[in-house]
């Protein structure tokens, strides 16, 4: 994938536009492109792509059908969204996918599994496990139990002992850095299924 960063400042030499390179990637994945306002993060387009229902009505009540946002930094896109572990381990066990759709944007492209995931339960609560210092920590009264609690609401999480006696709990990945059209191509086309599947 191109480097699109300052890519817009570069059209008077008869370049195509971030919007139009962009917009082609995603066409080549199958990914619904959606416009809006122009990125002032990495690169200047306005478009995204989204795999899924749109905001508010983002995650399904089983959660196991949800909404990607898509959006393109420098040289590579940038997903977010629950993607649950068993596509998770479909990406991983592609080559395509092992080299060039990696986990939470991790360069060692390490396997999902471990920290790399989060839980949640079928209300949608991410569910937090906390160690022993952890806990002893949050249960001194004061300026860092109530920035804790804070924190949770934020998240919309709640604390449990094993996120494996939570009935219905599931892993996901948040998000993703895709760094080739082949792994945007391999990473729709899972999350796809999984949405047809669901």
């Amino acid at each position: 994938m191109n480097n699109l960063a300052g890519w817009n400042s570069q059209q008077d030499a008869g370049l195509p536009s971030c919007d139009t390179i962009v917009a082609g990637e995603l066409a080549l994945a199958g990914i619904p492109v959606i416009r809006g306002e122009v990125s002032k993060i990495e690169v200047a387009t306005s478009i995204t792509g989204r795999i899924g229902r749109p905001p508010p009505d983002c995650y399904s009540a089983k959660l196991h059908v949800a909404c990607i946002v898509l959006h393109r930094a420098w040289y590579y896109w940038v997903a977010k969204g629950l993607v649950p572990l068993e596509v998770a381990l479909r990406l991983y066990a592609d080559p395509i996918g092992r080299k060039d759709v990696r986990v939470n944007g991790d360069c060692g492209c390490p396997p999902p599994e471990g920290h790399q995931l989060t839980w949640r339960d079928t209300k949608g609560h991410l569910l937090v496990v906390l160690s022993d210092e952890d806990k002893q920590r949050i249960g001194i009264p004061g300026c860092m139990r109530e920035l804790f609690e804070k924190s949770l609401k934020a998240q919309n999480a709640i604390v449990v002992d094993d996120v494996h006696s939570v009935p219905g709990a599931r892993a996901y990945v948040n998000y993703y850095h895709i760094d080739s059209q082949e792994g945007l191509n391999l990473f729709a086309a899972e999350v796809t299924r999984d949405h047809d599947e669901g």
